[in-house]
């Protein structure tokens, strides 16, 4: 796999609008943040984390989006950060 540039990196937005905040949008970007700092830094290479206000789903947060897929993940908490980011990163794989 080569080298993640900043052209290449997965985008991923995570919702800080009020409802999500409410039902634990923190928490998941800090989980998120916390994981790509983590390790040999080739995940913190390979994605980028942004906040964006609300993406429309309020009643179903927190959510957040894959730039390269524009698909709505929700109810994304600090447990499902884990398997999702190693889900991501296998996929990323498999398309480099």
């Amino acid at each position: 796999m080569s080298a993640p540039t900043p052209e290449n990196r997965l985008l991923v937005f995570v919702c800080q609008g009020p409802s999500c905040t409410e039902r634990g949008a923190d928490a998941t970007f800090a989980a998120m943040h916390q994981h790509l700092l983590a390790g040999d830094g080739t995940l913190r290479r390979s994605v980028r984390l942004c906040r964006t206000t609300c993406l429309d789903s309020c009643a179903t947060g927190p959510n957040l989006v894959r730039a390269d897929d524009r698909g709505l993940l929700t109810g994304i908490d600090a447990v499902l950060v884990d398997e999702l980011l190693r889900n991501w990163t296998r996929r990323q794989a498999a398309t480099d």
